[in-house]
């Protein structure tokens, strides 16, 4: 049977002396990667086996099942992989040999059940260290480096575009190391190997170079325009003071300029960036994650890693692409962990266990998912059950319960009930929740029924 969804994030349970500290959906093997897809309703991963090194790409849905894998060939080297425009195309760039790279282009159509994923092309590049880039703007347009220049591929085809033309934005022997496209499709930054920062208009025939940027300490290592379009980032480490710089660069449309407009230092040097909504994620070679609120400039929040095994890759965390969910592999590399970040949006706010009841009759019946906030360290008691053994409704919906701190507990003497019940459909997450007492009077646990 089929197990219904649910997540407990910073959750303690107490049940019969047991404390549980974090529970979440479960995977098979060693997850080493994670990206949203444009919409935010589905994951694209890469699943490693270590010990048969087999590596497979995933798609997953928001109750990270996996809807859809492929095995890479054990002779590959999975470099990268990236969702297009909307949605309906994912890349993925592995190397074979030495010098050969095949970009593979796969059709997605997530509007079927379940959904359906088909090969549409497969792009051989003779280049070591290829880049590449999907357009903002048109779906089926990849910009990829080769060498010193970059090409622009037709994905729907499987050639190279008819409308673009490529580009060298400095001559060699400078290859291009790192691509963003800014959001209205009309510039390409690159960075090479040379160190320098290039903007490029891609909109007129041929592209031209049109403002640069002199990289202080020659060791970046992100790249990425802001959803708007207003800021280019790029992070540069400083190998001798041992520490990171993030240039937040002003760019200016009408003339067509960067400007330096602050610097976000961080002591270890900075392995990947997102910029996701209003909020940038940053994470370090120390393994800890940083989120800064944009609006403000403020360190929002830190997620320390320093246990992670070192095998895991630096990027297997997302933020969703409103930048209000942070998805992450868990220390032990098996299962996925969800984390709220910045305001949430509280579609309840029940004062007491009678409110409570009310507000998850009413969250069943409705369509969208719901977010349900308790009061701060508060305690919900209940003296007997809603439904059969059960202190509350089940939940037939997706629900999200944020606790604040608080406490549900079964009142000392009363019948013998749990808390939850998830029924078909149903999918529940609960954030920094203690359940008390729950007991229904047998050895399967007095907390939680998943049906």
């Amino acid at each position: 049977m089929k197990k219904n969804l649910i997540k407990l994030l910073l959750i303690s349970v107490l049940l019969l002396g047991a404390t549980i500290e974090s529970i979440a959906a479960q995977a098979d093997n060693l997850l080493t990667s994670l990206l949203w897809h444009p919409g935010g309703q589905y994951l694209a991963g890469v699943r490693f086996d270590y010990t048969a090194q087999t590596a497979q790409v995933e798609i997953l849905d928001r109750q990270y099942t996996t809807l859809w894998q492929m095995p890479i060939p054990s002779d590959r080297q999975l470099w990268g992989y990236s969702w297009n425009l909307d949605g309906t195309q994912l890349a993925f760039i592995t190397q074979e040999f030495y010098d050969t790279i095949r970009i593979f282009i796969w059709d997605v159509d997530v509007t079927t059940a379940p959904i359906t994923v088909q090969l549409r092309v497969e792009i051989q590049e003779d280049n070591r260290n290829p880049v590449y880039g999907w357009s903002p703007t048109d779906p089926y347009l990849l910009a990829v480096s080769r060498g010193s220049a970059v090409q622009f591929w037709d994905t729907q085809v499987g050639a190279a575009s008819s409308i673009l033309p490529s580009f060298s934005p400095l001559p060699s022997p400078y290859g291009v190391e790192m691509i963003a496209w800014h959001p209205s499709g009309q510039w390409i930054a690159t960075h090479d190997s040379g160190d320098n920062l290039i903007i490029t208009d891609v909109s007129v025939d041929p592209p031209q170079t049109v403002a640069s940027w002199t990289i202080p300490d020659r060791d970046p290592s992100g790249l990425e325009w802001s959803p708007d379009g207003q800021y280019l980032l790029i992070s540069d480490g400083d190998q001798r003071e041992g520490r990171n710089n993030i240039f937040i660069l002003a760019w200016d449309d009408s003339t067509q300029t960067l400007e330096q407009e602050r610097v976000l230092t961080n002591d270890t040097r900075v392995q990947w960036l997102q910029w996701r909504g209003h909020r940038l994620l940053t994470m370090s070679e120390d393994r800890a994650i940083d989120i800064w609120d944009t609006d403000t400039w403020q360190l929002e929040s830190v997620i320390e890693r320093a246990n992670w095994p070192v095998e895991y890759q630096w990027n297997a965390l997302a933020l969703t692409p409103d930048g209000t969910e942070l998805a992450y592999i868990s220390p032990e590399g098996n299962h996925i962990v969800s984390l709220p970040i910045g305001t949430v949006a509280c579609t309840f706010s029940p004062a007491n266990s009678t409110d409570l009841l009310t507000a998850i009759a009413d969250a069943n019946g409705t369509p969208e998912p719901d977010t349900i906030c308790l009061i701060d360290s508060a305690t919900y008691t209940f003296t007997t059950a809603h439904i059969p053994l059960n202190a509350l409704p089940a939940i037939t919906s997706e629900i999200t319960i944020i606790g604040n701190g608080a406490t549900l507990s079964r009142q000392a003497g009363s019948p013998l009930f749990g808390f939850f019940e998830v029924n078909t459909g149903g999918s529940l997450t609960l954030d920094n929740l203690t359940l008390n007492g729950g007991d229904v009077g047998n050895d399967t646990g007095g907390a939680l029924v998943n049906e």
